[in-house]
């Protein structure tokens, strides 16, 4: 599952995966956008937020999860 989840993550456009992966990490928005270079906390959430979704649409088309929207 983990191979399954980091061959996913992989497939992300870099500007997406690592709001994603410091999220997971637990980390807030705000320091999301710092961190990853983004202007505010408000597009880092929404890049979280479009990145999450890609990031589950792709575990469901390999058959890794289904998820609530």
């Amino acid at each position: 599952r983990m191979q399954g989840l980091k061959r996913c993550l992989d497939g992300i456009p870099e500007r997406r995966r690592l709001p994603i992966a410091l999220h997971l990490q637990g980390f807030s928005l705000q320091e999301i956008a710092e961190l990853a270079d983004i202007p505010s906390a408000e597009a880092a959430r929404k890049l979280v937020s479009r990145g999450l979704e890609e990031l589950k649409q792709r575990l469901r088309d390999l058959g890794l999860g289904e998820f609530e929207d």
